[in-house]
């Protein structure tokens, strides 16, 4: 695990045309995150949309951050992964702009929280640069 190859081109470009395929609504600016969280031959898509999480809810009313007024896409993701595996899974973080192309991705520090508070490795999150190359987030 953990091999930035793991998450094909072609997985890209699916998710891409999925993503891109949503109903512009969902999206603030036209910019659509996606996430998948790979987990042995399991794969758990989630997108960015404006239903919070109810533990990201919980985050944000029991800190000083600011609102939550959407569920990012980590989140989305994750919460389908069942609890007891989330320590094992690779997650991956991509951003689309309205053109489909490639952007910055980098999980927001909520996110990052939400991800340590449920035992992922971040040595097994990535996501896309400004070019468009996977990162590591550790």
């Amino acid at each position: 695990m953990g091999d930035q190859e793991s998450i094909s081109m072609f997985d890209l470009t699916t998710i891409r045309i999925e993503a891109l395929s949503r109903p512009k609504s969902d999206f603030p600016n036209n910019k659509v995150m996606a996430s998948v969280a790979l987990l042995g031959n399991s794969r758990f898509v989630g997108f960015n949309n404006f239903k919070t999480h109810p533990s990201m809810l919980k985050a944000c009313r029991d800190s000083s951050m600011e609102s939550c007024s959407c569920n990012h896409a980590e989140v989305s993701a994750l919460a389908k992964v069942p609890r007891q595996c989330r320590h094992k899974v690779e997650l991956y973080v991509m951003r689309f702009l309205a053109d489909g192309s490639v952007s910055m991705a980098k999980p927001c520090s909520r996110c990052e929280r939400f991800l340590e508070n449920n035992d992922v490795d971040f040595r097994n999150v990535f996501y896309t640069d400004w070019n468009g190359e996977w990162v590591s987030l550790r």
